[in-house]
C-alpha cells in the first residue's frame, strides 16, 4: 500500500506521516514548502510540490497511490479573503476526490469538523446522528460541511470514503486529571 496526504505539515498530518513510516508504507506528500515538510525526509517519502487548489498537481502527487488521508485546509479565523476556504476547502477537496476516483484510490479519509454537526444544547449530545446544522457562523465550517456533501456524492460514483470529524475543543491538564 502507497498513501498520499495532503496536510502534512499541519499537527495532525505530520503525526500521521510518522506513523505511516514507521509501519514502513511509502507515502507522497503534497506539500506547499518542501522547507515545512524537511522534518518528513525519509527513504519513503516522496514530496510534491503543489496546492490541492491545482487538479493536475493532486493528480501527480496521487499517481500510484491506494489511499488517500486529505487532511489539507483553510482554517485560520482572520483569513480576510471568504473565496480562500471555497477554493481551498470545497474546491481543493474536489481537486483530491475527483483525482481519487479517476485513478481508481481505494479509499478516501477526509478531516472534516465536529463543527458541521447540530448543537443540542449539552455537549454529550452531540452525535453524528444529529444530523448536521443548517446555519454556520464561520466559514471554515461552512465550507466543510459543503465539503462533506461533495464527498456524499463522489459515494455515490463509488468511491469509498470515511469523514472524521474532531473537534476543535482543548482538554485542560486540570481537566484531564479530573477525567484520568
Amino acid at each position: 500500500m502507497k498513501y498520499f496526504i495532503t496536510g502534512s505539515t499541519g499537527y495532525i498530518g505530520n503525526e500521521l506521516t510518522k506513523k505511516l513510516l514507521t509501519c514502513s508504507y511509502p507515502v507522497h506528500l503534497l506539500v506547499r514548502s518542501e522547507a515545512k515538510a524537511a522534518s518528513l525526509q525519509h527513504s519513503l517519502v516522496k514530496v510534491f510540490t503543489g496546492n490541492i487548489t491545482d487538479y493536475g498537481a493532486v493528480e501527480r502527487a496521487m499517481a500510484g497511490c491506494s489511499n488517500v488521508f486529505h487532511l489539507a485546509a483553510l482554517a485560520k479565523s482572520g483569513e480576510k479573503r471568504r473565496a480562500s476556504f471555497d477554493e481551498i476547502n470545497i474546491g481543493g477537496t474536489g481537486n483530491v476526490l475527483k483525482a481519487a476516483l479517476t485513478l481508481g484510490v481505494k479509499w478516501v479519509v477526509f478531516t472534516s469538523s465536529a463543527g458541521v454537526l447540530k448543537l443540542s444544547g449539552e455537549l454529550e449530545s452531540i452525535l453524528e446522528e444529529s444530523g448536521y446544522s443548517e446555519k454556520y457562523f464561520e466559514d471554515f465550517i461552512r465550507t466543510k460541511a459543503t465539503a462533506d456533501r461533495l464527498c456524499a456524492e463522489y459515494v455515490k460514483k463509488g468511491l469509498d470514503i470515511v469523514i472524521v470529524l474532531p473537534s476543535r475543543f482543548m482538554v485542560r491538564e486540570s481537566s484531564a486529571k479530573v477525567m484520568r
